[in-house]
């Protein structure tokens, strides 16, 4: 069924696409017969489309493409926009995307843990997630090309980081700002640089490319690549990439250029947590590390279970009830399978009164039992990518001011996230000298044969739903552009003309196509007993055996190991095993998804009085179509469709149309010539696609952003010192998130997946209640379906940046920020889907008396389902109390400064030194309770973390050799000052009393040596 979400009034396109193809046609056959007439300057003559980030001085970027998509000067742009240079990159020795978002105004990589959106960390393993004035971002762009690979210095010109909504840039953008890299084109000359990094973490990083003129003026080609493997104070963890990238300029006549650009590469990426790992043994060694008493090495019977009193005395625990079979891997000699019902544990230490399904694992707090720095999860929470993309661009100058450019781009990019470990991160101590096998003929049943634990008093982990991913992207835009100097000063002699100035106009027509698959495996035992189905397969539960004395805690690429296994190709199911397990990833979910959007934009840029007044203003009208299809099931085998097979536009089981006009206006007034007022206000709209929909199975509607930027721009020291002060206020209307962001640790799916397990094992042996099957089917209710929640949101502050060159060889950059943000009407489906949850369950006490797999607050039993019922209301409780009030979780101030020095002459002439700071504002990590017992969080009242500072210093040493080759070496030192102290990241009110149960790793002091070589 098609949902169609009202749209705004439409404007038609045809006109104007006429129209540019018109001014394409007829300045392509004009251009010969003026060639002649032009200076032969032109040759070097820029688009208006493109930047040149060559004449940029340290960090100083005089013109900016992300004002109005129009090569402007910054200081006459409204908007709130910061341009990294080459050189800032240089000297701060930094390469990474994040890493360059710590010093740029109100922006931070995403947080995760603690009172975040992500309270499990699990959402990085999709890619780079940030924050800008307090709003989420997950995308990027590359010379205006929506990109989902992350910026790296070794083919980029420049960064340009846009904050606030900006239709002219982005009419379907969030409202917070974008990212958009220049890439870096083929020049006219010849050039050749190599380059190599490595740091205390052991990264290393080897970079070249090479430049060739190989016809005057007229064709050039560059090739650049990087190996970059970077590392940190965790281990295991790597960010490493193998990228490549080439690029071609073509000028077959003085006003025509053709480029072509094309990058392709792999990435891998471990997604480590930013605390230690939780504490599994310390409870068990409280009770004076006693052995497993006999009676209770493998429990065949429910009525033998660990009971609350013994567990307290030995300070044991039982694993999950549905731990049915159990895969061993990690620090094994070889890989085995067990079974695991009712198995007996080393006990989590967990925050009183809270359980699992609440974040109450406590972490450790020393190295006595395993490094604080281990990153447990190993490469089973990780992301591999694959990508490649393809830009090319015909600018042609169709007459005087009159520049018209034609794009297109191809984007194909692959994620594979590993989730075997999934965010499952306590280190427990095997206690059971015998382990029992798993029954051949009934998995599901205690009757295995009982042997010697090979792997008795080793330390692992263990995760009880293994889960990976498959998400495949293709995106392709094709825009043509059109843009027209009007100089009015040449129309009109003396003072009018002064007055009239002259104007920038621009249009911009825009077709983009974005495919989207996503598909979901669960970790499966193809053997099961004869009256069941290939879809009703058991977990497979991970138990990964890790080597603290060697610090070693990868896991094997389970994700490759098993086959994946839809309905289509049921035959790939494993046969039987006499271990009793056949591994198979079963595909538990899937949407393939297929948009089409088409936008025009036209944009004006007004230069009035010697440009003591500049205006700005654009218009973009965005119309969207599109079409998902959902995985089905297959009634013969339970297996699920597989909706790669399938395309979304012919085969959709919905389809979303949206469209909507959003508007930029800006003003700069500059009185004087070293001081300027000015005023922006933007918007921005996202439609949801066909695969959004709430827990009901509803579309989301659209998402609305408005924002307004004013305030000063300073202009000192005939440009030697730039700068602004920002005041900001921007609004989200009906922003689509995962988790409430207003929540303490994000929604209820933990309960909700949870009890929808327990219920599925139940009818393995209990036909299905036909009154059961509407809530069971309906998409979002209990089933796998991904669903989204909505929630307002604004952001007020203000951004002070100044940027200087006081000599030619002394720069320096600052910045000093202030944000406040504020969530309202937070996941109302979600808020209406936890009392008709509780109603429905009412006419099934049957079922709201199974035991789940959730450990409850006493760390003693699982909760049931009537348990998590119970968990569901106080979410919403505990989400709710935070509404309206300021969204303390993010710090509420921060500053950046950054300082270089090149000496030129004397004793230390071809040395140069600088330092870095930073510092972040206190945030919240916790709240106390409201007095009234309701178990609400007091907003006024929140337990706040330390402030942090880092200071960084740097020297380097440039030389010339014989025959031109220059060489730069660098050494730079971040957080001089080796402060490793344990920050608090999670803290709850127990008793009356602060409780810090994880706390954030800072890295250390650490080292890196590069050098550069151009010859």
């Amino acid at each position: 069924m098609k949902r169609t979400i009202p749209t705004q009034l439409r404007v038609g396109r045809s006109g104007l696409y006429a129209a540019l193809c018109g001014l394409a046609l007829t300045g392509f056959s004009a251009y010969a017969q003026t060639d002649s007439e032009e200076d032969s300057d032109d040759v070097y003559e820029l688009s208006p489309f493109t930047i040149d980030g060559s004449k940029d001085q340290g960090y100083q970027a005089t013109n900016t493409l992300s004002g109005n998509r129009l090569n402007t000067e910054n200081r006459f742009v409204g908007a709130s926009v910061t341009e990294v240079t080459k050189q800032l990159l240089e000297d701060l020795n930094i390469d990474d995307f994040e890493d360059v978002l710590n010093y740029v105004p109100n922006s931070a990589p995403a947080e995760s843990g603690g009172l975040s959106s992500d309270p499990t960390g699990n959402e990085s393993i999709f890619g780079v997630r940030y924050r800008v004035r307090g709003f989420l971002l997950t995308g990027f762009s590359r010379d205006f090309f929506k990109t989902r690979v992350a910026p790296d210095s070794y083919n980029t010109q420049r960064m340009s980081f846009s904050r606030g909504p900006n239709s002219v840039l982005f009419g379907i953008a969030e409202p917070g700002g974008v990212t958009n890299a220049v890439s870096t084109r083929a020049s006219f000359e010849d050039t050749n640089r190599v380059g190599m990094r490595f740091d205390t973490w052991d990264s290393t990083r080897f970079h070249a490319s090479l430049n060739r003129e190989l016809i005057d003026d007229k064709l050039a080609v560059r090739f650049s690549t990087v190996y970059d493997d970077h590392r940190n104070h965790r281990n295991p963890w790597h960010n490493r990439s193998d990228r490549y990238y080439g690029a071609v300029t073509y000028k077959p006549f003085e006003k025509t250029t053709l480029r072509a650009q094309h990058e392709w590469g792999d990435a891998e990426r471990y997604n480590v947590r930013s605390w230690a790992p939780s504490d599994g043994i310390s409870v068990w060694e409280a009770a004076g590390s006693p052995a497993l008493p006999e009676d209770l090495y493998n429990i065949t019977t429910a009525g033998d279970r660990i009971t609350p009193a013994e567990r307290t005395a030995l300070g044991m625990a039982e694993f999950w009830p549905a731990a049915h079979t159990v895969m061993t891997v990690g620090d094994v000699d070889q890989t085995g399978f067990h079974a695991g019902r009712w198995a007996i544990r080393t006990a989590e230490n967990l925050v009183p009164g809270y359980g699992q399904g609440q974040n109450g694992t406590v972490s450790f707090t020393d190295d006595s039992v395993i490094p604080m720095t281990a990153n447990v999860l190993g490469n089973g929470n990780r992301n591999m990518q694959e990508f490649s993309n393809t830009s090319l661009f015909f600018e042609q100058k169709l007459m005087e001011n009159l520049f018209f450019e034609v794009a297109y781009n191809r984007q194909d990019t692959n994620n594979s996230p590993n989730f075997a470990t999934g965010s499952r991160d306590t280190v427990y101590k095997d206690i059971k000298p015998t382990i029992r096998t798993v029954d051949p003929n009934n998995p599901r049943t205690e009757t295995g044969i009982e042997i010697t634990n090979p792997n008795f008093g080793k330390y692992f982990t263990f995760n009880n739903t293994p889960v990976t991913f498959n998400q495949n992207y293709d995106d392709e835009t094709l825009r043509a552009m059109v843009s027209y100097e009007l100089d009015l000063r040449e129309r009109f002699e003396g003072k009018l003309g002064t007055i009239l100035g002259r104007h920038s106009l621009a249009a911009m027509y825009e077709t983009y196509d974005e495919g989207y698959l996503n598909q979901v495996y669960h970790h499966r035992n193809a053997m099961r007993r004869p009256d069941l189905k290939p879809g009703q397969g058991l977990w497979v539960a991970l138990q990964n055996y890790i080597d603290i004395e060697n610090q070693v805690f990868d896991v094997p690429d389970i994700a490759h190991m098993a086959p994946r296994v839809w309905a289509e190709n049921a035959e790939d199911l494993p046969g039987s095993d006499p271990s009793g397990v056949a591994p198979f990833w079963f595909g538990v979910a899937g949407t393939n998804t297929f948009s089409e959007t088409t936008s025009e934009m036209f944009a004006m840029q007004n230069y009035f009085w010697d440009n003591k007044i500049v205006t700005t203003f654009g218009w973009r009208s965005d119309d969207v179509d599109s079409w998902n299809v959902n995985a089905a099931v297959d009634p013969d085998t339970l297996l699920r469709s597989n909706v790669s097979l399938v395309d979304p536009k012919t085969g959709a089981t919905s389809s979303v149309s949206a469209g909507g006009d959003t508007n930029s206006k800006g003003i700069v007034i500059t009185p004087i010539p070293w001081l300027g007022f000015f005023y922006n206000e933007s918007s921005n709209f996202r439609p949801s696609n066909a695969d959004q929909v709430n827990i009901f199975g509803e579309g989301l509607g659209n998402e609305a952003g408005e924002g307004e930027d004013y305030g000063l721009k300073f202009y000192l020291m005939d440009g030697k010192v730039t700068g602004s002060l920002a005041y900001f206020e921007t609004t989200f209307q009906n922003q689509s998130t995962r988790g409430p962001r207003a929540g303490p640790v994000g929604s209820f799916d933990q309960s909700r997946v949870a009890s929808r397990a327990a219920i599925e094992e139940y009818y393995e042996d209990v036909v299905m209640q036909p009154e059961l099957a509407e809530i069971w089917d309906t998409r979002g209710y209990l089933n796998n379906d991904t669903y989204y929640n909505t929630q307002d949101f604004s952001s007020e502050g203000w951004e002070l940046s100044l940027t200087a060159n006081p000599t030619p060889n002394w720069r320096m950059t600052f910045n000093l920020s202030k944000q406040e943000n504020v969530s309202s009407n937070v996941a109302p489906a979600l808020k209406e889907w936890a009392k008709f949850i509780r109603t429905a369950f009412d006419d099934f006490p049957e079922l709201k008396a199974l035991e789940t797999t959730l450990l409850s607050s006493d760390g003693v039993t699982y909760n049931t389902v009537a348990d998590n019922l119970d968990v569901h209301d106080q979410r919403i409780v505990e989400i709710s109390s935070l509404e309206g009030f300021a969204d303390q979780r993010q710090p509420e101030m921060s500053a950046n400064f950054l300082t270089a020095y090149d000496f030129k002459e004397g004793a230390l002439k071809n040395f140069g030194v600088g330092a870095s700071f930073r510092w972040r504002d206190s945030a919240a990590v916790g709240y106390q309770l409201q007095d009234n017992g309701s178990g609400a969080l007091d907003a006024t009242r929140p337990y706040m973390n330390d402030s942090t500072e880092w200071l960084g210093v740097f020297a380097s040493y440039r030389m010339k050799f014989e025959g031109g080759t220059r060489m730069r070496l660098q050494l730079n030192i971040d957080n001089l000052l080796d402060d490793e102290s344990l920050n608090p990241l999670l803290s709850r009110e127990v008793n009356g009393q602060r409780f810090d149960s994880r706390w954030v790793l800072p890295e250390g002091r650490s080292i890196a040596m590069s050098a550069t070589f151009d010859f």
